[in-house]
């Protein structure tokens, strides 16, 4: 008997400590928890400033100067010098659906009751006070990122009273496998993308692309972290919703939002093919003979892999905008003298032998 009661005393102890040890992993759990939960979000977390625009001289600075290409080109060409010829023409703009009134009303009533053009007027004329200049951030996986419904900005003061509304999450379409392979399937739809974080106004996305869901104005929640210095100025923190966007080519998008805000067709011709065209003062030329002269100088100046290498960019421009659903006659004028001009200059530096 007294061996049977010690053996019970033993295993009741046993089952003592190992609560004892549940109870521990668990406090570990909780505590640890808490910490995270006070942890800064680091990876969301990038900087808005802005220079405040007050004078007609530097509006017109900005809606007249030529912008450097960013982001760099893609270093992989569309094409080799053996295989240029193979490229299309023409890149054929499809069926674009018509921007929904309903979703500019929802969010601004009054824009439903606006001409879309006079209401694309009206934003690029106010494009040098909002655009933002931003920092990209890149998170892995974006998904993770997405589940945080707000995301921190850190802004200057003079950036506050135009204030990019929502954080815009951009990543590549999934590209699925040959059917017959679920394994490979499934790999595919779950494997980790890099997004790119960018912010905007919902306004300039709603009234030139289709296919993005209704952008409700947000309530934007501010915090103020830190006061002006003699050297800086305030710093306050802006939590904006998120919106993922799936696009084909991320890295096109950046040329997208930029038209969004200055709707300049040199500009954006100029940041797809970083060449400008020289004409001697006085010469009087036309609109074909221009066209011409440009693509000459573009074969003379470039080989086949450099012209590549735009047009890859200007391919993927016309992906995003097929894809955000895009029908801005300038924008689509603007990529089609894009392509021709790349296509014709290949044309040219082949001849020269320049691969």
């Amino acid at each position: 008997m007294g061996a049977i009661r010690h053996a019970r005393a033993k295993q009741r102890d046993s089952l003592r400590l190992r609560g004892d040890k549940r109870d521990d992993v668990r406090r570990i759990i909780v505590v640890s928890a808490k910490r995270r939960a006070r942890r800064s979000l680091a990876i969301a977390r990038f900087t808005v400033s802005r220079a405040p625009v007050t004078t007609a001289e530097e509006v017109a600075a900005f809606m007249t100067t030529p912008l450097p290409p960013a982001p760099p080109h893609s270093p992989i060409p569309i094409a080799t010098i053996s295989s240029y010829h193979l490229l299309p023409k023409m890149l054929s703009k499809p069926d674009i659906p018509e921007i929904d009134k309903e979703k500019l009303a929802a969010f601004e009533p009054s824009y439903a009751k606006m001409d879309l053009m006079s209401l694309k007027m009206i934003l690029v004329s106010l494009g040098p006070r909002m655009f933002p200049v931003f920092k990209i951030v890149i998170s892995d996986p974006p998904k993770r990122a997405l589940r945080r419904k707000l995301l921190p900005v850190l802004m200057a003061d003079s950036g506050l009273a135009t204030s990019p509304t929502h954080a815009f999450a951009i990543y590549q379409t999934t590209r699925l496998p040959p059917l017959g392979d679920p394994a490979r399937t499934l790999n595919t739809l779950f494997r980790r993308r890099k997004a790119k974080i960018l912010v905007g106004h919902a306004e300039h996305f709603a009234t030139f692309c289709s296919r993005i869901p209704a952008l409700p104005r947000p309530d934007l929640f501010f915090k103020f972290l830190k006061p002006p210095t003699e050297t800086s100025g305030a710093v306050t923190a802006v939590r904006m919703p998120v919106i993922p966007l799936a696009v084909p080519d991320p890295d096109a998008f950046d040329h997208l939002q930029q038209y969004f805000y200055s709707m300049l067709n040199r500009n954006l011709l100029f940041r797809l093919i970083p060449h400008d065209l020289r004409i001697p003062d006085g010469a009087n030329l036309t609109d074909d003979e221009r066209t011409k002269r440009y693509i000459e100088e573009l074969g003379a100046t470039c080989t086949v892999t450099q012209l590549a290498k735009y047009a890859r960019t200007v391919y993927g421009l016309y992906q995003n905008a097929i894809a955000l659903g895009i029908s801005h006659d300038g924008l689509w004028h603007t990529i089609d003298y894009a392509w021709n001009s790349l296509t014709g200059a290949m044309r040219v530096a082949a001849e020269r032998g320049a691969a």
